[in-house]
């Protein structure tokens, strides 16, 4: 009634369905840049194409005649402010049971994390604590945006086997 014609593909064939498979390309070409560009392992290839599909979205896409998808989506432009460059390096800012546990007064006030997007459940980010690899969803965060967390470790590892 509406002008929508139901198609059927055959299922796992995403090639059958060119838009579709076109921006499944774009995201997963994302993703291998982000895993790349932050000289990440593959085991992170999970977080980085749940950013590379956001990041896809935020792109204008010549369907929607120059729109994004979150506008055409939403109806209002996307905020910007929180993106960072993902695999960098944050310093979450500890809570008071954390501050007391590392020292209390005279211990570090922050912890370092990797940032591996946003945070899905509000405002801030989703980062992995660079010990535990527990997630962390954090909004008072200290970015090193020209730092790569993996490259900073894998540094690290280099000099530590030297001594």
């Amino acid at each position: 009634d509406l002008g929508v014609a139901h198609t059927y593909s055959n299922p796992n064939t995403p090639q059958q369905n060119g838009i579709a498979d076109a921006r499944n390309k774009s995201v997963e070409r994302i993703m291998r840049t982000l895993l790349l560009q932050a000289d990440a392992p593959g085991s992170y290839w999970g977080y980085a194409i749940v950013h590379a599909n956001h990041l896809n979205n935020l792109f204008p896409h010549r369907l929607l005649t120059d729109a994004t998808p979150f506008t055409t989506w939403h109806g209002s432009p996307p905020s910007m402010h929180r993106l960072r460059v993902w695999g960098s390096v944050g310093h979450v800012l500890l809570n008071a049971k954390e501050k007391r546990a590392a020292g209390g007064k005279v211990g570090p006030r922050t912890k370092p994390a990797v940032l591996v997007g946003l945070n899905p459940e509000g405002p801030g980010w989703l980062l992995l604590d660079g010990e535990t690899q527990r997630e962390l969803h954090a909004s008072s965060v200290t970015f090193q945006e020209h730092v790569s967390f993996f490259k900073r470790r894998s540094d690290r590892r280099d000099d530590e086997t030297l001594d």
